[in-house]
């Protein structure tokens, strides 16, 4: 028993050194540091998943990568394909065998928002490593490329105006494109529409069809598949003739009163607008604080004022003010015709 005891010592020590020296390098401890208090890591998985390649990864971004997405890969004789969906990365990984020399195909079905795109992926080598494509969408705009300023006489008449909508990714993302409520005397064609990649522009015919004095915005709206709008242009048609607008003011005598020996009449003032071309138009009419707003034929009335000496009841005085030309408003002895263009 002694001499177990006596061996079994030498060899405890060698083990506690051992170890000691383990737990010291787990803790990042030297030689000569005080363990007194020291913790020892835990080795704790960690909970950030790793993105998976393959031999062909296919990458789909669409403010970030999108997952779910079906991409299908063609091989040089643009057959024998192979679907997948994009990861919670955004890549759709596909690993074909054998790996044949030439261009392959890949494809991002028409699904969701997206229309169908495709890329093309170039092998050189069997034994050549992993190779990746990116479909990206994103800075798309709808603008106006021809046609535009627009000016239109009283007639009727067509402008044509071009349509184009940009998109400089390589992920199609198709819009719906209408336009703003317009008034009974405009009307546009086609509307709706449909732009994308492969039909990236049209031509809207505006037209007018009847009788419009007003400048009148034209507004296209574009929304993606699922009803999302987020790109939009427009313009504006410009009245290239006068319009004859003419205020008439009269004044009239209503009563006549005395007081202390001084006669005086009661004066109502009338404004009325004459403007029989003007297309139904309103008319908004400013007279010191006051704001009226009339269509051709009718009239507004100012209040009174006192006139002396008495005269006979009925007209006493009227004027015959006008607007002419393209002017948004004319000042005409102390009135203000706003023509609201």
């Amino acid at each position: 028993m002694k001499k177990i005891f006596i061996f079994g010592v030498p060899v405890f020590l060698f083990l506690a050194a051992i170890l000691t020296s383990f737990f010291m390098s787990m803790a990042g401890c030297k030689r000569g540091d005080n363990l007194a208090g020291a913790i020892l890591p835990l080795n704790v998985p960690t909970s950030t998943p790793t993105p998976a390649t393959g031999a062909f990864n296919c990458y789909v971004y669409d403010n970030g990568g999108k997952q779910g997405v079906t991409v299908v890969l063609l091989d040089p004789s643009l057959s024998n394909p192979i679907t997948n969906t994009t990861d919670q990365f955004g890549n759709a990984i596909f690993n074909p065998t054998p790996l044949l020399v030439g261009n392959y195909t890949a494809e991002v079905l028409a699904q969701g928002r997206y229309g169908l795109s495709a890329l093309p992926i170039t092998i050189t080598n069997p034994s050549q490593g992993a190779v990746s494509c990116t479909f990206t969408a994103a800075s798309q705009a709808l603008t106006i490329v021809s046609g535009v300023p627009v000016s239109f006489v009283a007639g009727n008449g067509t402008f044509n105006i071009g349509v184009s909508y940009i998109q400089p990714g390589t992920l199609d993302v198709p819009i719906t494109v209408t336009t703003n409520a317009l008034p009974s005397s405009w009307n546009t064609s086609p509307s709706p529409f449909v732009l994308s990649m492969a039909n990236p522009t049209t031509v809207v015919a505006v037209n007018k069809t009847g009788c419009a004095v007003k400048n009148q915005p034209v507004s296209f709206f574009g929304a993606d598949f699922l009803g999302l709008p987020f790109v939009n242009t427009g313009m504006t048609m410009i009245r290239n003739f006068p319009v004859n607008v003419q205020l008439n003011l009269t004044q009239t005598a209503t009563t006549c009163t005395c007081f202390g020996g001084t006669c005086k009449n009661a004066i109502d003032t009338t404004f009325t607008l004459n403007s029989p071309s003007d297309c139904g138009t309103s008319w908004t009419l400013t007279v010191g604080s006051r704001v009226f707003t009339l269509t051709n034929g009718q009239s507004a009335g100012v209040g009174g004022a006192a006139s002396s000496p008495c005269k006979g009841l009925g007209t006493v005085g009227a004027s015959l003010s006008s607007v002419l030309g393209n002017a948004s408003g004319s000042g005409v002895n102390g009135v203000i015709i706003n023509t609201n263009f």
